[in-house]
Parts: structure tokens; sequence; C-alpha cells
């Protein structure tokens, strides 16, 4: 029974911060909002450093799926994703519960 308890709780915190971050990033002036209209101001400004930096992200997912491949999934980066995001759903429910608002 604790187990079926522990997964639930997983699945809980996991399912509110997948929510709560989703909701923060599309929303009307959300995060995604701010980010992107700050990137587009700053790539009119000075579209040479934006095209070296996609080009370093390009470099960067390339090496990173190039490692994924050649070590496998014995990496310890996923467990941290998945902390990541329930630490954000206990924030998420947290906030919920003071603020009733996400």
């Amino acid at each position: 029974m604790k187990q079926y308890l522990e997964a639930f709780g997983v699945m809980v915190l996991v399912l509110v911060g997948l929510g709560g971050i989703t909701y923060n990033l599309f929303r009307n002036e959300g995060w995604g909002e701010k980010a992107l209209s700050k990137t587009f101001l700053y790539a009119m400004e000075s579209p040479p450093t934006l095209m070296f930096l996609i080009g370093t992200g390009i470099c960067v997912a390339l090496w990173w799926r190039h490692d994924r491949i050649t070590r496998g999934s014995s990496r310890k980066a996923p467990t941290l994703v998945l902390y990541a995001v329930m630490a954000a759903g206990a924030y998420f429910l947290v906030k919920l519960a003071l603020l009733h608002s996400l």
C-alpha cells in the first residue's frame, strides 16, 4: 500500500509541475511571451550574435545527442529532471493552496 501511495504522490507532483510550467509558459504575459519578445528585440539589434548563439545551440544539441547514443541511459540527468519537475509541482501546489492561483 505504501508503494502505491508513494507512486501516486510522485504522479501528482509531476502532473501538477508539468501543468504549472505549461500554464506559466503559454499564458498571456507569461514566461514564453517575455522570453520571445526579448529575443526578437535582441535579434533585431544584433543579428550576428543571434546567429552565433543558434550555431552554438545546434553544436551543443548534436554533442548531447552523440553522448546519449554512445553512453546509453546510465546517466543521472533524467532523474534530476524528474526531481526538478516534482519540486516545481510542490511549488505550484503550495502556491495554489496559499494564493489560490498559479
